[in-house]
């Protein structure tokens, strides 16, 4: 079963070509300045450095070092 679902996952992503990269972007700033992370299915180590930090995506994983402001997790 788990190779049936691998392989139509690939299909899908073959298929649109949409969410199927492991880009990994710069963050955004914001205009209240919040680090936002947007990409998705990326690892990534993120440096907090005091600042309110916002992942916003899914399926990654990420590493947060220093001191953190604050942290909000949302995404799928």
């Amino acid at each position: 079963m788990r190779v049936t679902a691998n392989r139509i996952a690939a299909l899908i992503c073959l298929a649109s070509g949409a969410g199927c990269t492991n880009e990994t972007g710069p963050p955004v700033i914001t205009a209240d300045g919040v680090v936002q992370y947007v990409t998705s299915r990326t690892t990534q180590t993120v440096p907090c450095d005091g600042r309110w930090v916002d992942i916003a995506s899914d399926r990654n994983e990420m590493t947060l070092t220093g001191s953190c402001r604050f942290v909000r997790v949302s995404g799928a």
